[in-house]
């Protein structure tokens, strides 16, 4: 599951920065921490998490990755939790989804304008 930098589509840079956008107000709607959760019932997504579910499959798709794969949204370092490191299923989709992150966070700070000296 190796990666370079030309696998890494304007899509899935487009899909991550909406995912990521809409990240915190999903995690705290689908924790129930929102009141004004907007969900028509228990079990479904509002349509601000469907955002950022939408932006998530979209961006899993995008790269190709299947979806029991460590998406490059759930990443915080290069390795993954301790609990996570026996599956062998799990454990090595990390580092790659972490390799990913890092090449969509590179392709982000280079388009950001340079802020003046």
């Amino acid at each position: 599951m190796k990666r370079r930098q030309s696998e890494v589509s304007p899509d899935a840079v487009t899909h991550y920065v909406v995912a990521r956008e809409q990240e915190a107000t999903h995690r705290n709607c689908s924790r129930g921490i929102r009141k004004d959760c907007l969900a028509p019932s228990p079990n479904e997504a509002c349509w601000r998490c469907r955002r950022y579910l939408d932006a998530s499959v979209a961006l899993q798709r995008t790269l190709g990755l299947p979806p029991w794969a460590v998406s490059p949204l759930d990443v915080d370092g290069p390795t993954p939790p301790l609990y996570m490191q026996k599956n062998n299923l799990i454990a090595p989709t990390w580092a790659a989804a972490w390799e990913i992150r890092c090449l969509i966070e590179s392709e982000l700070a280079r388009k950001r304008p340079k802020e003046p000296a």
